[in-house]
């Protein structure tokens, strides 16, 4: 079974952001002369016509590929709880305002952690796509979706491994990948032949160990890859924020 008939047997469960893009979907081509249908008896093989194009056509993109089965639940609506002596000390926390690399395509805007993110801005960054104001220096956050990722590992190899060394000079960095681990060692679609599931993996894992630089496995459902972004993100500002302010790198006391 695939996302979208499962989103359709399943609204109420089914990821918000997910529902509204089908509903985009749906708005755009229903009624339209191509597709002149009425909502009733509207069948999955009419709703996979609206979708997908044609009923036979298998939907394949970066945003939603298929097959794949979103099931999380939706991310959190409340700020990162700090405490201190046991009250709470949240509110005097800023956010934090993330800073996107101008090259940076298709990124992450954060408009849905706004409990995390107090806003973006552009800048060119000498290394990565995303870090935190006032944190130029010493956070850095780089970002690969799959194809990315094959594509500079067949064809810019060299100067993907030069932006690793630069990424070494700052204090925290990570490279974010728009995939799970099983993603990674499954079989590329045919226009990536020249890359093997284990050597792209074992090229990480080497890369992680060479430049120190920690891979963030997430999802190729693209809201998911994005929360852990802002998660990412606003927790290191946060633990930074206290650390520079004198009230030690910690959460609450005896715990994180």
């Amino acid at each position: 079974i695939d996302q979208y008939q499962w989103a359709s047997m399943h609204p109420v469960e089914a990821h918000p952001e997910f529902a509204k893009e089908i509903m985009y979907a749906l708005n755009e081509r229903y009624d339209t002369p191509e597709f002149p249908r009425k909502r009733e008896g509207f069948y999955w093989d009419q709703w996979q016509q609206v979708i997908f194009g044609e009923p036979e056509k298998i939907y394949q993109d970066d945003y939603y590929p298929q097959p794949y089965f979103v099931n999380s639940v939706p991310p959190p609506t409340g700020r990162l709880i700090v405490k201190r002596n046991g009250r709470s000390i949240t509110r005097r926390i800023p956010k934090p305002c993330i800073l996107i690399d101008t090259r940076e395509k298709d990124p992450f805007y954060f408009k849905d952690h706004y409990n995390w993110i107090e806003g973006v801005k552009w800048e060119t960054l000498k290394a990565g796509d995303y870090t935190v104001e006032g944190m130029e220096s010493l956070l850095i956050l780089e970002r690969k979706s799959l194809p990315d990722l094959l594509s500079t590992l067949i064809h810019e190899r060299e100067r993907f491994f030069r932006q690793c060394e630069l990424m070494t000079e700052y204090r925290w960095r990570a490279l974010l990948v728009e995939a799970s681990y099983e993603d990674v060692k499954s079989p590329y679609d045919s226009e990536y032949t020249q890359a093997h599931p284990n050597a792209v993996s074992g090229t990480l894992d080497a890369l992680e160990a060479r430049f120190g630089i920690p891979v963030i496995y997430t999802s190729r459902y693209k809201p998911l890859a994005e929360e852990k972004a802002a998660s990412w993100l606003s927790k290191h500002f946060t633990y930074w924020h206290l650390e520079s302010h004198g009230l030690g790198r910690v959460l609450q006391d005896g715990d994180l």
